[in-house]
This record gives C-alpha cells, sequence and structure tokens, in this order.
C-alpha cells in the first residue's frame, strides 16, 4: 500500500482533528494504515539521516562553541540540535561499550599467586618470607607467606572491636573480601573488576544532578531553573565522555605524551568557557567559579567512586 493520505480526518493515534499531514496534537502522520514496506524502509533512512545529520552538527558546536548548545537550548530552541538526554544515552552507550570490551584483560585477571604454576619458583627455590618479582606484570608470592599474612590480617579485621552498626558492616565487608581473595584470588579480582566497570555508566548517571545542584548553589543569585543548570551539566558530561573515549583509542597506539597531557588540560578551559557562555560573568569571577565547582565536584566523584568500590566488593564475594 502507498504512503498516501487518509481520507478521514481524525488522528489514528490520539484521535483528534487533522487539519494537515500531521496532526497537530501528538505528531503522528495522517497516511493509510498498514504502512507499506517501502514507506518503512524510506522513514528508517529518513531518521537515521536525520539523526546522523543532526548529531555531527550537535556535536561541531558542543566542542568549538562551549556553552552554545546550552544557551539555544534554554532559549527554546529544541529541534535544531539533538536533545541533550538523547545525545548523553548515545555517547554513554558508545563509550563504556568502547570502555568494557577494552578492558577485558583486567576483568579476567591472572595474578598466578601460586608458586607451583611457576618455573621462576620452580628453578630457582626461595624462603617462604621472600618476595620474587617476575615481570611488572605478573609478580608471584610464596604462597604460604601471602596465605600466612592474609590469615593474620583477616584474625585482626574479626577480633576488632565495634563501636556501632556502621563499622560492624565495614568489619564483616572487608572480612568477607578477604576471606574470597584467599579462596580464589583471580575470580574475586576479576568480579571486582567487572563490577567496577559495569557501575561506571551508573555512577556518572549519580553525578549528573549533583553538578547540577553545585551550579545551583554558585549561580543562585542569577535566579535560573534547576533544569537549565540540569542541561548545562549533561552537555558538559557528554563533552567529557567524548574526551575519555577519545583517551581510550589513543591508547591503543603510539601517540606523543603532549596529546595527552592535552586532553587533560583542556577540560577545565572547557568548563571556564562554557561557565562564561551561559552564566555571562566576567573573566576573573568565571575563573574562581570555576575552580570552585571543579574542587566541590571531585569531592562528589570521591564519595561516588568510594560508594562504587565498596558496592563492587560486597558483590565480589565468591
Amino acid at each position: 500500500m502507498s504512503n498516501r493520505l487518509r481520507l478521514e480526518s481524525d488522528c489514528l493515534n490520539c484521535g483528534m482533528e487533522v487539519t494537515d499531514r500531521f496532526c497537530s496534537h501528538c505528531g503522528q502522520e495522517n497516511t493509510v494504515h498498514p504502512e507499506s514496506f517501502s514507506s518503512m524502509v524510506r522513514h528508517y533512512f529518513d531518521d537515521l539521516t536525520h539523526f546522523d545529520s543532526k548529531l555531527f552538527q550537535s556535536l561541531w558546536f558542543l566542542f568549538s562553541k562551549p556553552g552554545h548548545l546550552t544557551n539555544v537550548f534554554n532559549l527554546g530552541q529544541r529541534k535544531k540540535y539533538v536533545h541533550p538526554i538523547r545525545m548523553y544515552i548515545f555517547i554513554s552507550v558508545l563509550t563504556f561499550t568502547y570502555l568494557f570490551f577494552s578492558t577485558h584483560n583486567l576483568q579476567n585477571p591472572k595474578l598466578n599467586l601460586n608458586p607451583q604454576s611457576s618455573s621462576s619458583i620452580n628453578s630457582n627455590p626461595v624462603h617462604d618470607d621472600q618476595l620474587i618479582k617476575v615481570s611488572t606484570k605478573d609478580t608471584v608470592l610464596n604462597s604460604k607467606n601471602w596465605k600466612v599474612k592474609l590469615d593474620s590480617a583477616i584474625y585482626e579485621v574479626d577480633t576488632a572491636k565495634t563501636n556501632n552498626w556502621v563499622e560492624s558492616k565495614f568489619k564483616n565487608l572487608f572480612k568477607n573480601a578477604m576471606i574470597s581473595f584467599r579462596k580464589d584470588p583471580d575470580a574475586f579480582t576479576g568480579k571486582f573488576m567487572q563490577n567496577m566497570i559495569h557501575n561506571l555508566p551508573k555512577t556518572l548517571l549519580v553525578c549528573l544532578p549533583f553538578f547540577a545542584l553545585i551550579l545551583y548553589m554558585v549561580f543562585y543569585r542569577k535566579e535560573r531553573f534547576f533544569t537549565e543548570h540540569a542541561i548545562f551539566s549533561i552537555h558538559l558530561h557528554i563533552y567529557l565522555l567524548i574526551i575519555v573515549l577519545l583517551t581510550l583509542i589513543l591508547s591503543n597506539y603510539s601517540v606523543h605524551w603532549l596529546i595527552y597531557l592535552l586532553l587533560f588540560l583542556y577540560p577545565p578551559l572547557y568548563l571556564y568557557k562554557s561557565i562564561r557562555n551561559v552564566y555571562k560573568n566576567g573573566r576573573l569571577i568565571s575563573f574562581a567559579k570555576s575552580i570552585l565547582i571543579m574542587v566541590l565536584y571531585f569531592f562528589v566523584l570521591w564519595s561516588v567512586q568510594l560508594v562504587n568500590v565498596l558496592y563492587s566488593i560486597s558483590l565480589s564475594n565468591v
């Protein structure tokens, strides 16, 4: 069936009257149903190319004009560029998918703590308290030595006195973690790294509103809505995710250290430029507030990642 307009003027989606090709209430196209296969294919490629063109345009302005996307979105121009949340989800999935596959070795570690599996130990007998370093990536310990030390640490933690419920929880957490590590170091470490990496998208998502809250407090005199600060937060984190993705990709090649230095140093400058363009403060005030925001956000990141570490440990028992 061809992709032609219906003779009826009622919208099949919401029932409202349609006076043109699209319903003014819900936006659905008033074409004959069901759609033809050719029409479905055409819509697919139209949507795909439309998204691609808007995405490239949005990314261009994201990098070339810090704060521009936030300004135009808050002014109501919401169809010109990719919606911030949609762009964040797309870039986030792309970045963390690449991160997951590029850290495969970290998620499947081979600590090689068993001396019986090492030819170095067999050919060079050592005392129980001697430490042998085979390489920077492969450290071999005398089995009796590290297990004895770990048993001692487990005993000390187990016999330690606790004064409240929180200390008791931490005590049990670390005791169980050490017991699990002693049982199977490779399995415990692998599960811990997997949990850490899998939780990173969630932790970053948690950080978004906290960053917006920091902006809300620092710029409270600007009398802006919280959602306006949230849009700024989303655009900034999209930029940071792209920087992380570029760093991960470049790490696979022989890149001059100055490139990494620029990737590390430019985000603070980008934050300063964005703040200056969005909040319209002078250079000195924008610089001072940028430093304050970075310091406050550092504590947010540190706190959230600490929770991630503790939560990952709790999920890693074998």
